[in-house]
């Protein structure tokens, strides 16, 4: 009986000692969020999410590269003079980062999709909006295995409806390869930071969103298989 109580003590405390190595707090004077979160190749972090205390005006996409211990190592804005904010990022293969997020300063519409691709310091080798003249977003991106990118988002721009599910494959410097819309009549997209798109191992890939235009409910749950593009 000792040797369970002994066992369990140590599994307790080891687990208490896993969420208490470090916290700390990154910000200004005014209000700051951090939407996505990824450990890099070398134990550090990389977090996107978007400030109003620093950058160009208004919000900005904000990243931060962390040590393992929570230290800044680096941290950069971007954006223009209205709202721009971070959704999700990723480090690449070669050591780089993506970055999917939301621009009203720039593009075609009053909101679009905004791309960065950065270096593993954080300045951008490229960047592009894409969207229509009404709202549209990037949620979620991954690198892809030919390099390239899968990006799910939500699009009032395109498609059937007031907002729908839109994913769109881009190559390896952000031509857009395909893009599809998903949804029906009434609202269906994945605004919300629980959306995601995972490659699944036949080479397609599977999204997850909510609709308004299908099932049994006044909300329900959206999932896509996308294979026949």
């Amino acid at each position: 009986m000792k040797k369970i109580i002994l066992i369990f003590f140590l599994t307790f405390a080891s687990f208490i000692n896993l969420y208490a190595q470090w916290a700390r707090t990154y910000g200004g004077s005014d209000s700051e969020t951090a939407w996505s979160i990824q450990q890099t190749k070398d134990w550090g972090y990389i977090i996107a999410g978007d400030t109003y205390s620093f950058g160009a005006g208004g919000c900005d996409f904000w990243i931060l590269k962390l040590s393992s211990f929570g230290e800044i190592e680096w941290q950069k804005t971007y954006g223009g003079s209205n709202g721009d904010g971070a959704n999700c990022i990723s480090q690449t293969k070669e050591g780089g980062y993506i970055v999917a997020g939301g621009s009203y300063s720039f593009g075609a519409g009053s909101d679009d999709a905004w791309i960065l691709k950065l270096s593993p310091t954080g300045d951008i080798q490229w960047q592009k909006t894409y969207g229509g003249y009404r709202i549209d977003s990037a949620r979620v991106i991954q690198q892809t295995a030919d390099n390239g990118y899968v990006v799910t988002g939500c699009t009032e721009s395109f498609g059937e409806g007031y907002a729908d599910v839109w994913v769109l494959k881009l190559s390896s410097t952000g031509t857009i390869e395909w893009q599809k819309t998903y949804g029906g009549h009434m609202s269906d997209s994945n605004l919300s930071n629980q959306s995601f798109i995972h490659a699944t191992t036949d080479g397609g890939y599977i999204v997850t969103a909510y609709t308004w235009s299908f099932g049994a409910g006044f909300l329900g749950l959206k999932t896509y298989l996308n294979r026949n593009y």
